[in-house]
């Protein structure tokens, strides 16, 4: 069995992940906007709509805003996170892809410790290590006390 081959990519603020999340954001205020143009007069659902169009706007920007700049590494068995406050040594955690856009990806990173980090990966980060990258996220890793199957006698 193959497993992906050993890669490390830069993780930044991605331009094109904010432009999507206004993309997905915009509709729905345009849409709550509209509304609330023709509605006669303001109602408690209208009111609701707009508190929640604000509240997902700002935790956008904040989850934007607290977006961590570093490392992401994958050693051919284990994910590992290297970040300002990651500290010495690299900690490793599992990783779960969420959304494949093929040039931009968003994946969730679980330290062993600690709680979990939202990241978006952007192909414009460093092309060239790019394929190499979407191997390894795209790669099943065997459970360490896994036992390969056995070839089946008289079977070519």
């Amino acid at each position: 069995m193959h497993t992906a081959p050993a890669v490390r990519y830069p993780v930044m603020r991605s331009g094109r992940a904010g432009a999507l999340q206004a993309a997905l954001w915009l509709p729905g205020a345009a849409a709550v906007a509209g509304w609330m143009a023709s509605a006669p007069k303001l109602g408690p659902p209208q009111v609701l709509a707009a508190g929640l169009l604000l509240a997902t706007a700002f935790a956008c920007l904040r989850a934007r805003r607290r977006s961590p700049p570093g490392q992401l590494g994958w050693d051919g068995q284990h994910w590992r996170w290297e970040g300002a406050s990651s500290g010495p040594g690299l900690p490793e955690g599992t990783l779960s892809l969420h959304l494949d856009l093929q040039s931009l990806v968003l994946v969730r990173f679980r330290p062993a410790r600690g709680g979990p980090l939202w990241l978006w990966l952007d192909r414009r980060a460093l092309p060239g290590r790019w394929h190499a990258l979407r191997c390894a996220l795209h790669a099943r890793v065997p459970a360490p006390d896994a036992v390969p199957a056995q070839p089946r006698r008289g079977v070519p």
